[in-house]
């Protein structure tokens, strides 16, 4: 009878970081049980379980997990018939989040987990027979990361339940599993969970007996159409309806993997037929598939229903979940934290023990000679000593707990230590700072002394000497450390605004003729943007900038003063430089006639404005140069010209002047007003300059605008005859009519009366 019996399947996929993530085959795997209601009424539960961190499919009904596949369904077979006896589809599940962590609180499991619970209800009228019903729901694939059956990404499940002939007679509901298998367990650590399942009718002598047993196949990756996600067929993803049983069992890969050995190992894992707990140790990583099965016996010994459920157990590496530790001074090789208090009795101490959702208590204990010890159970407890000397200690988390963690150290009370200095330096003129320290340690000696002065560190020493370059508020900080690392750290400002102890100028000339560019370069130190600073240029200009910039306008010899005040009134005033010589510079300047040129008129005559100019050079762009001071140039282009003339003054000193001259083309056109084809002026047509137009037109038409004659070509004319060709034209007053576009785009038009004379 027990070969009659089919059993529900849940298989459950899970994506560690460990594990490939470019599937998306883990929405596999549920359990199904029934209830009576009334005779022949029953409600039914399949519970489904998905990976929701894999980014993989969702479950059937809740949106389209496998492609167009967006609904699931059930098949219900009975025992006489070959054909589905019923079919039902799915509706939405009511979906909640699995637990991920381990059963052991003092251990946490690797990030990134997410498991999902779908639950489908749904009810059926059966009637009832001699019959077995079968309730089967099929669904491809499980993870290909699977570690103890073959081929596991092809490997879909049948999850199915039995209504037996009895069962449907005495109205018995089947037994459900009361707790659901961690997801998550750890690799080298005890295993003890109850796996047991509860018999809802509450039958006295009832019985239920457990077994590790092998999971059902059911399900592929081909359908019709050779794509996985459309696949209803009976070998594709969803089967629709789902296969009649029998049904085949998956595959474990041999050796230590079996149905009744899933997790491998020695000693193996093993279930307790009469109370379902899971025990021993796993000692393998990965991802291994465990089938459980609860049969249920009446007080006869008949049995009367049999769940079948399939899991995925994740052996991973586990990390603690409780650390003692806590901020300290330091560690020491053998892992005691160490505190140093330097002239203090009383040490503040602050809790870093992690992870803190783990921590409920905290027991800290302090070793002192004079008395007991003292005890302290707040997170971060201030401590008074008694005296100079070393304390040992603990700090223990979750004290007698399963999960608890001590960390040890130590507290060293040493005597008081204070240092001092000072410091000597002009205040007005900018030279050395002498820095002079003073110390006192009660504890045997100072080994160190360590001086940063506007937060650059110097070597050390109990009395320096410093300058510095730039003004402001110093902040000098001093500190001495004693062979007990006590440390004693003394800071100050010291307001530092000296003038410079040294005017030291630069200055950088662009040549000698006005107008003359000086920069002075200021390098006096020293100096910044604080103090009050004054230029006299010696030409009546000045300036308030630390290194400024002057032109001289005008030709001479000049002498430059500063002054400087410093923030807190010390004053420096004299003069920087002597002798700064400006030389005379010449102005060019040029006229030329006539003032419009074109390629007809293109000879100009240029003429010299420049004052102060000895000697003269002009250039004419491509059309040659001259030292003339009057040149007379002809252009031999039309277009724009630069036209340079450079003048130099006796001392040497130039100028140059410079303007564009245009060079315009013109379009010159004349029509005549009569013509004898016979004559002088056997043709008529225009002339002119003609160079420089473009898109010419020239029609002819007779007194009745009529039009007898058409020019492209102003080089072709009309000869009296139509067209050029046909008979001559009478005698008389032809109207002509003129377009073209000139240089530079100007469009044009003529008109004229053309008297043709025999």
């Amino acid at each position: 009878m027990l070969s009659k019996i089919r059993c529900g399947l849940l298989i459950l996929g899970l994506i560690f970081s460990f594990f490939e993530k470019g599937e998306s085959r883990h929405i596999i795997g549920g359990e199904f049980y029934y209830e009576t209601i009334s005779p022949g009424n029953y409600e039914f539960t399949l519970i489904v379980y998905r990976d929701c961190a894999s980014g993989g499919a969702l479950f059937d009904s809740q949106n389209a997990p496998f492609g167009s596949a967006s609904t699931g369904t059930v098949s219900v077979y009975r025992s006489d018939l070959e054909l589905p006896f019923d079919r039902v589809v799915l509706g939405p599940p009511n979906v909640e989040s699995i637990e991920v962590q381990p059963d052991n609180p003092c251990l946490v499991a690797p990030p990134f987990l997410c498991v999902e619970r779908g639950e489908y209800t749904f009810r059926l009228q059966l009637p009832i027979t001699n019959q077995t019903y079968t309730i089967s729901y099929q669904r491809c694939c499980r993870n290909n990361t699977i570690n103890n059956i073959v081929d596991p990404s092809s490997s879909g499940a049948t999850y199915t339940i039995d209504i037996s002939p009895l069962s449907q007679q005495t109205g018995n509901s089947s037994v459900q599993f009361s707790n659901f298998p961690p997801v998550v367990i750890c690799n080298g650590q005890p295993l003890d969970f109850d796996h047991s399942a509860f018999d809802p009718d509450g039958q006295s002598g009832n019985s239920i007996e457990y077994e590790f047993c092998s999971p059902f196949l059911g399900g592929g990756l081909a359908g019709s159409s050779g794509n996985p996600g459309m696949g209803t067929d009976p070998d594709g993803v969803a089967p629709d309806p789902d296969l009649p049983p029998p049904y085949n069992e998956v595959q474990f890969v041999g050796g230590e993997f079996t149905s009744t050995t899933p997790l491998g190992g020695d000693p193996v894992v093993s279930i307790d037929s009469e109370t379902g707990i899971i025990s021993g140790t796993p000692e393998n990583l990965g991802q291994f598939v465990v089938g459980v099965c609860a049969t249920e016996f009446d007080a006869q010994g008949n049995i009367l229903s049999q769940i079948r459920r399939d899991f995925q157990f994740n052996v991973v590496e586990c990390d603690a979940a409780v650390t003692a530790s806590m901020e300290a001074d330091s560690i020491d090789e053998r892992g005691n934290f160490i505190f140093n208090a330097c002239g203090r009795s009383s040490v503040q101490f602050n809790d870093s023990s992690f992870l803190q959702r783990f921590i409920s208590t905290h027991e800290w204990t302090f070793e002192v000679e004079s008395g007991e010890d003292i005890i302290s159970t707040a997170t971060n407890p201030q401590i008074d000593f008694p005296d100079l000397g070393t304390y040992p200690g603990q700090l223990i988390v979750n004290k007698n707990t399963e999960c608890s963690d001590t960390a040890n150290f130590l507290v060293n009370i040493f005597g008081r230590i204070e240092n001092d200095f000072s410091f000597d330096y002009d205040t007005c003129r900018a030279g050395l700072v002498s820095f002079e320290g003073s110390s006192f340690t009660e504890n045997n000696e100072i080994i160190e002394r360590n001086w940063n002065i506007d937060n650059e560190s110097t070597s050390s020493g109990n009395a320096i000497n410093y300058e510095f370059r730039t003004p402001g508020d110093k902040v000098i900080v001093y500190e001495v450390i004693d062979d007990k690392g006590c440390k004693a750290v003394t800071e100050k400002l010291i307001p530092y605004y000296p003038i410079p102890n040294q005017i030291q100028i630069e200055t950088e000339v662009d040549g000698e003729c006005q107008p003359l560019r000086v920069a002075f370069n200021n390098l006096s130190y020293p100096l910044d943007e604080s103090y009050d600073i004054f230029w006299q240029f010696g030409d009546g200009n000045s300036s308030t900038e630390i290194s400024p910039t002057h032109i001289y306008e005008d030709a001479g010899v000049y002498n430059v003063s500063l002054e400087i005040i410093s923030p807190i009134g010390c004053e420096y005033a004299g003069e920087v430089a002597q002798g700064i010589v400006v030389l005379e510079s010449p102005i060019a300047d040029f006229t030329y006639s006539p003032r419009s040129l074109t390629q007809v008129n293109n000879t100009a005559q240029f003429s010299d404005l420049s004052q102060l100019a000895e000697h003269y050079s002009w250039a004419f762009g491509d059309f040659g140069s001259s030292d003339l001071r009057n040149p007379t140039i002809t252009f031999p282009d039309t277009g724009t010209v630069e036209v340079d003339l450079l003048v130099t003054h006796e001392n040497g000193c130039t100028d140059t002047a410079t303007q564009l001259i245009d060079v315009i083309p013109k379009a010159l056109y004349f029509l005549p007003n009569a013509f004898r084809p016979d004559g002088q002026n056997s043709i008529y047509r225009g002339t002119g300059a003609l160079g420089f137009i473009s898109q010419f037109e020239m029609n002819i038409y007779d007194r009745w605008g009529q039009k007898i004659f058409t020019s492209t070509d102003p080089a072709i004319g009309w000869n009296g005859r139509k067209n050029n060709t046909g008979n001559m034209m009478p005698a008389g007053v032809y109207i002509c009519q003129v377009r073209f576009v000139g240089p530079r785009g100007k469009s044009f038009q003529f008109r004229e009366f053309a008297t043709l004379i025999r």
